[in-house]
């Protein structure tokens, strides 16, 4: 995935203004990616995307939707947020 951040980043780096990423991380938890994302990509992996990106200049912004670890939310905020320059979306149904 990384490689994929990082090849848009190149094409587009004379339109980053223009641009913003929106990663979408639901959870921390290995276990429960797979679980309701089998085959995506790793909290790690989301991670190191969004950093690659802001480190790059262009504009992030985090979706936490659905927020499928409600207890890890402000754990995974704080670790995000030194890397997010517009909004973190949130989704949380009460059941």
């Amino acid at each position: 995935m990384l490689e994929c951040i990082q090849a848009i980043c190149n094409a587009s780096i004379f339109f980053k203004d223009d641009i913003l990423f929106r990663f979408t991380i639901t959870a921390k938890s290995s276990d429960v990616l797979k679980f309701w994302e089998p085959n995506a990509p790793s909290y790690e992996d989301r991670l190191d995307c969004l950093k690659y990106a802001y480190e790059a200049g262009f504009q992030t912004s985090v979706s936490i939707e659905p927020m499928l670890e409600y207890p890890r939310a402000q754990e995974m905020v704080d670790e995000m947020l030194p890397y997010i320059t517009d909004a973190v979306w949130f989704a949380h149904q009460i059941l």
